[in-house]
């Protein structure tokens, strides 16, 4: 930003006084001076370049240039980052950064030495997070050989992938004289998945079964980490949706969990005080436990109705949303489909079972996905599904939806790409 100011003001200043301001006319007249200022800037880049250990000397362009490529990666997890200048209230995310690590190799194979050699990376997804990566090597001289390595963060809790991008190498303004395809494959994470049970309490601990204006509840919620892992952070949740929303005063209703191991439990307690009535209907409030980074976790309304001799009263309830097991058979294919085995099951009973896609290529991703298979099916489970999905050529989202009665959803998705 600095830069960018110091630039601006030396431009500024340029400008006559008392003259109207035309762009073209002022970029004209002052050519020269801001040709000069591009070279005073350019070099103050590569003088930090060089602090990094990258020759960008200028040189003559080879005639004929020509190198070898190796080129390797490694998936890598590193300790979270401690904000600078933190406050004691904000929250420190504890989930460890996750980054892929691509490693490139060139050795000049010819007689004559390289100057300002580069690459940058391309590919067809106009979503990848390869894309527009920069190499740079800069003086290479002959028989020698240099290693550039560029870190691409991507999410802790990652979807399974599979990346195709090409690196284009120039030498300088030069047109590319060479380019070659990688191929990098990100495991999948493990998803963040819980089991929450909620239990409406009055203000002296007696189980409650309606509300009643005036008066104070808690909910006590009992969470368990049912991942496969640690869920390094989330948070759970109350919110007041009823209407008005003045009916219901939420004292406490957010808390959150950091650490929380395979397995274990957290009991919470969230109050709220009864101030009217709703306008139409039960009050509601809506439970949310997800995890942060991910988003992923479970969403609940929570219907609770008024003191009535008629009215249904609250039950304490437990969530779980469906267990989902899902394949796909390929990641990169050259068919125009690709299969997808998948098993549901629930404690609860299942709803339906479908599969959406949504395409993406280097000129749109499609505002809705399409459902190209859907199945409604019944009981606990456990239930297997097996089918294949038409893909169009480009980079295909293809998620696996499994919901139950309580209207829990489990979602499984891939990043599915057909050459």
């Amino acid at each position: 930003e600095f830069t960018a100011v110091h630039l601006a003001s030396r431009l500024i200043r340029l400008a006559r006084e008392n003259e109207t301001f035309e762009r073209i006319s002022f970029l004209n007249r002052h050519r020269s001076e801001i040709e000069k200022i591009k070279e005073e800037k350019f070099h103050e880049v590569v003088v930090q370049l060089g602090k990094v250990g990258i020759d960008w000397r200028k040189g003559p362009a080879a005639a004929n240039p020509r190198i070898d490529v190796a080129f390797e990666y490694r998936v890598v997890t590193e300790p979270p980052e401690t904000p600078k200048g933190k406050s004691g209230d904000e929250e420190e995310n504890p989930t460890p950064k996750r980054k892929v690590l691509l490693k490139v190799t060139v050795k000049n194979r010819g007689k004559e030495p390289l100057y300002r050699l580069y690459a940058v990376s391309h590919t067809e997804d106009i979503t990848s997070i390869f894309a527009d990566r920069e190499f740079l090597f800069g003086y290479v001289s002959p028989g020698t050989q240099i290693t550039r390595t560029v870190s691409v963060r991507v999410p802790f809790f990652s979807i399974p992938r599979e990346d195709i991008f090409s690196l284009g190498f120039r030498c300088g303004k030069g047109d590319v004289f060479l380019r070659r395809e990688f191929f990098v494959k990100v495991p999948p994470a493990y998803k963040p998945t819980f089991a929450v049970t909620a239990t409406l309490l009055e203000d002296d601990g007696k189980p409650a079964g309606f509300l009643g204006v005036g008066k104070k509840y808690r909910f006590k919620i009992n969470i368990k980490n049912s991942s496969e892992g640690i869920v390094y952070q989330a948070v759970a949740r109350l919110k007041n949706e009823t209407e008005p929303s003045q009916a219901v005063f939420l004292v406490h209703g957010r808390e959150v969990i950091t650490l929380f191991k395979p397995g274990q439990e957290k009991n919470l307690e969230f109050t709220f005080e009864v101030h009217g009535i709703p306008s139409e209907g039960p009050y509601r409030l809506r439970l949310d436990v997800f995890e942060t980074t991910s988003a992923q976790g479970l969403t609940k309304e929570l219907k609770i109705p008024a003191a009535s001799p008629e009215g249904i009263p609250f039950r304490s309830v437990h969530l779980e949303p469906p267990r989902l097991r899902a394949e796909v058979e390929k990641l990169i294919t050259s068919r125009p489909k690709v299969r997808i085995d998948a098993e549901v099951s629930d404690d609860q009973d299942l709803r339906y079972f479908m599969i959406l896609t949504v395409s993406r290529d280097k000129t749109h991703i499609d505002s809705y996905p399409d459902k190209v298979f859907f199945r409604r099916t019944g009981g606990k489970g456990p239930r297997r599904f097996s089918t294949e999905v038409n893909l169009p050529v480009g980079t295909s989202l293809v998620s696996v939806v499994v919901t139950d009665n309580q209207e829990l959803k489990t979602i499984r998705s891939f990043l599915v790409k057909r050459k």
